[in-house]
């Protein structure tokens, strides 16, 4: 049996500008999702990974000895962005079985990558992430409201700008709200604010850019997430347990810091019902798809998990992308979840005792 050739990049590592440009943090949380991914994929004897690196990015996986000594890893350097190097590739299409890619939403990045992988002269080779035309719902924080409300799962209402001003549009009694980029990854000027301090802001804001941004009720409550592992062609994916966010809060400006999987027995039970609502609204798929939640107060005080109802959990965000908790899902899964990404046979998942930090 020939082995597949599998092509993985991390849009940070495999840029050489973006990676010089960015932050040490960002660059840290990018090098943990690849390495995590790296680690499963190089264990799987079927599967030869090629990694698409920039020269910097390279040299710091290369201080990785479980990746880089592994027989099954090659690096793929280059210096120009991964968009120029998919358009005029250094290694024939037709040589890999597979593509995964992880990208940010933001500027339609995720989506152009999976359109021009999905697209000639890719096609040769399965892609195992979500539909390019999927990525760009869950990209659009405005449609991907629409999209959650026609399947009824229960997420807070969600406005451009322009719509927010409209006051007959809006009829929220909540007294803080949240902004951010219509289409921003992870917490990227996201900002809490009280009515006064977001008429405020928006008044900063060029009108020619209002339809960039979104606003939503804050939701009180506990932050949240769980993963889905498509199954592919007619199956349905995989659900991973709930993990707890850890969201702090700087003078309005929200930011990830990680976070522990598993949530507790009664955060689990909260998120079970959305879960399973959500996987059907998918239906099959191939590739990871994080779901971020708030779990409200009030449903956290009650005896029993309100399913539809104000108190029951809230999806915040869908990202059709692999994220930083797959770091933690990797470290308390006792099989290799990479084989359930690619759809390799694999037996159910079984979880390690105890928490997991990442």
């Amino acid at each position: 049996m020939h082995p597949m050739n599998l092509l993985v990049f991390e849009e940070l590592t495999a840029s050489p500008g973006l990676w010089r440009d960015s932050t040490n943090s960002m660059r840290f949380e990018a090098m943990q999702m690849l390495k995590s991914a790296l680690r499963d994929f190089c264990s799987i004897d079927s599967v030869v990974v090629h990694v698409l690196l920039s020269d910097d990015a390279r040299s710091m996986l290369l201080g990785d000895a479980a990746i880089s000594s592994s027989e099954r890893f090659q690096a793929v350097t280059s210096n120009s962005p991964p968009a120029e190097w998919l358009s005029s590739p250094t290694i024939d299409p037709k040589h890999f079985q597979g593509t995964f890619v992880i990208a940010p939403e933001s500027d339609g990045l995720l989506t152009e990558r999976l359109r021009a992988l999905q697209a000639s002269p890719w096609t040769h080779a399965s892609s195992f992430n979500v539909p390019w035309q999927l990525a760009q719902v869950f990209t659009d924080k405005r449609a991907t409201y629409d999209w959650l409300s026609e399947r009824g799962l229960v997420t807070p209402t969600t406005w451009t700008l322009p719509e927010f001003l409209n006051a007959s549009r809006v009829s929220s009694p909540t007294s803080v709200f949240i902004l951010k980029p219509r289409d921003g990854a992870g917490s990227d000027r996201v900002h809490c604010l009280s009515p006064e301090q977001l008429h405020r802001v928006i008044a900063m804001i060029p009108t020619s850019e209002h339809d960039r941004w979104i606003i939503q009720p804050r939701i009180p409550g506990q932050a949240c997430s769980f993963g889905l592992i498509g199954g592919g062609n007619g199956r349905l994916s995989t659900i991973l347990p709930g993990a707890l966010q850890k969201i702090a809060e700087d003078s309005g400006a929200l930011s990830y810091r990680g976070g522990i999987v598993p949530c507790d027995k009664q955060i689990q039970e909260s998120i079970a019902p959305l879960a399973l609502r959500m996987q059907q609204g998918l239906g099959a798929f191939h590739g990871y798809i994080g779901v971020d939640v708030v779990v409200p107060t009030f449903g956290l005080n009650s005896a029993e998990p309100d399913r539809l109802g104000d108190n029951a959990a809230h999806v915040i965000e869908v990202n059709p992308r692999l994220c930083t908790s797959y770091v933690g899902y990797q470290k308390l899964c006792r099989q290799n979840l990479a084989r359930k990404i690619l759809c390799l046979p694999s037996p159910d998942l079984e979880w390690h005792d105890g928490n997991i930090e990442f």
